[in-house]
């Protein structure tokens, strides 16, 4: 039997050129019926494939197999499904039901036949049809199949809801959307900002009104879950949508306290974040971990620093779990951030807390001498004290002993020449043996000291007395070698 160079037959040719006349002829000689090409394609996989409804139907009065498979596992209907032929997938469909209906059909006499019909009749494999359907761009051909086969496996249905969701076919959305009970609100809702990358606000009124306020009910809280999820992927789009669906500016979610405002600056997306001002959003409101503001600095996002303080934002609002924006920004060595927040009023002279130090004193920790210097001639206090630290990482004090900690020989002289105290903490031997070799008066006096106990632990008073405070003979030693005074002889 003669065929082509990919094993098709007289009769895979005329059946996908539709020659029917052809076909009848063919069809009374002995050319063999189930060949079969290289890719193990039936000639009603051609017939389909061409969309032939009347060749289709003359192969299988012929006695053809509907429900052969090609090597990909696909039978005709694949084939129809992929090539968008509405109305050869409706007649495929109506004679697999007859079929799998009779009792008595010839054709599905044999146990293969009889599980070929069982196979073609399942759940999955109408999910598989409907697939290759959508995945095609044949939305009617996948209406057919929602509607002739409801049970359909919640993935699939999943998957071409977004995919009907994300091509901007609305009635195949709706379509869908009776077998909404199948659907989470999770899948609906990414369905949802698929539509919205092309602003189809039809399906995107018909998702949130069809399955996602229903899903929501009252639970208001679940939609401000939503419009911080629509922030975070700076999906602008999504959250003028939630807005205008209801969803609060100003409401605070989680144990955090997160708000939209704060959420739209930690995720550094401006354009959110010009948003949800203009749609009066609170600038000042406070998450447990501060202002939108604090957030912005902290992460060095300059473009947002400068947003919210245009927008009015207090640059000295502090939490206790972060700092003024200032001293926030000073962590960063941000020159720009600090010189636009000190020109707003940003206080030099913010007392430090437990996860924060003054400004100076984190310029200090950074080595950034111009900061320094501009935060000396703003009268930024030199010996201040710092904050106690975390337990297991505690803050050794003053910005002199910064400098003396880092080593550094021009800050410390920077800070000197300013007119800073001299204060050793206690017990710091490597401290004490670096203020000696930078030629520092071991001698000097106490600072001025508020009196807060944990001040006194931190700043305490002239090196040598503490030494014999604390009764740390190693650092006695090393002061007095040096030339200090002991008190105990005085």
């Amino acid at each position: 039997m003669e065929t082509t160079d990919t094993g098709k037959t007289a009769l895979h040719v005329a059946a996908f050129n539709g020659h029917l006349k052809i076909i009848k002829v063919l069809l009374n000689t002995n050319i063999e019926h189930n060949a079969k090409d290289a890719a193990g394609r039936s000639v009603l996989h051609d017939a389909a494939k061409g969309g032939h409804s009347q060749i289709f139907r003359e192969l299988i009065v012929a006695g053809l197999n509907l429900y052969d498979r090609n090597n990909n596992d696909e039978d005709s209907l694949c084939e129809a499904c992929r090539k968008g032929h509405r109305d050869l997938v409706q007649e495929i469909l109506e004679t697999q039901a007859q079929l799998s209906s009779s009792d008595g059909s010839p054709m599905g006499s044999t146990p293969s036949e009889r599980s070929s019909i069982t196979q073609s009749s399942s759940d999955e494999y109408h999910d598989w049809v409907k697939t290759v359907a959508i995945e095609n761009g044949h939305r009617a051909i996948a209406e057919i199949i929602l509607v002739q086969h409801s049970y359909i496996n919640q993935e699939h249905l999943a998957y071409a809801l977004e995919k009907a969701a994300g091509i901007g076919e609305h009635q195949l959305v709706v379509s869908i959307l009776q077998q909404k009970d199948q659907l989470s609100l999770s899948v609906c809702f990414r369905a949802l900002k698929l539509a919205a990358t092309h602003r189809d606000i039809p399906i995107m009124d018909t998702l949130f009104e069809e399955v996602i306020r229903p899903k929501i009910e009252a639970d208001m809280e679940i939609l401000q879950i939503l419009l911080l999820q629509a922030i975070s992927s700076g999906n602008d789009y999504v959250v003028r949508f939630l807005i205008g669906k209801g969803a609060n500016l100003n409401h605070h979610s989680g144990r955090n306290r997160m708000t939209p405002l704060y959420t739209a600056s930690s995720c550094g997306k401006l354009p959110t974040i010009t948003t949800l001002l203009e749609a009066g959003a609170q600038v000042d409101l406070l998450s447990s971990k501060g202002t939108a503001l604090i957030m912005a600095t902290s992460r060095g996002n300059k473009e947002i620093v400068a947003l919210l303080v245009e927008a009015g934002a207090n640059v000295n609002i502090s939490v206790d779990y972060r700092g003024t924006a200032l001293q926030e920004a000073a962590k960063t060595g941000d020159n720009v951030m600090i010189d636009l927040l000190i020109e707003k009023g940003a206080e030099v002279n913010a007392p430090a807390n437990s996860h924060s130090d003054t400004a100076l004193q984190e310029a200090v920790k950074k080595g950034n001498e111009r900061i320094i210097t501009q935060l000396i001639q703003l009268g930024a206090d030199l010996n201040a004290p710092g904050a106690p630290g975390l337990r297991w990482n505690p803050n050794p004090g003053v910005a002199i002993q910064e400098a003396v900690k880092h080593g550094d020989q021009t800050i410390l002289d920077m800070l000197l020449l300013a007119g800073a105290d001299v204060k050793v903490p206690a017990n710091k031997i490597y401290m004490v043996k670096k203020l000696i070799d930078l030629g520092v008066d071991i001698n000097a006096s106490v600072a001025h000291s508020t009196g807060d106990s944990w001040e006194r632990n931190y700043n305490p008073q002239i090196a040598i007395r503490e030494a014999v405070k604390n009764g740390n003979q190693t650092i006695l030693n090393m002061l007095i070698r040096a030339g200090a005074i002991d008190p105990r002889e005085g």
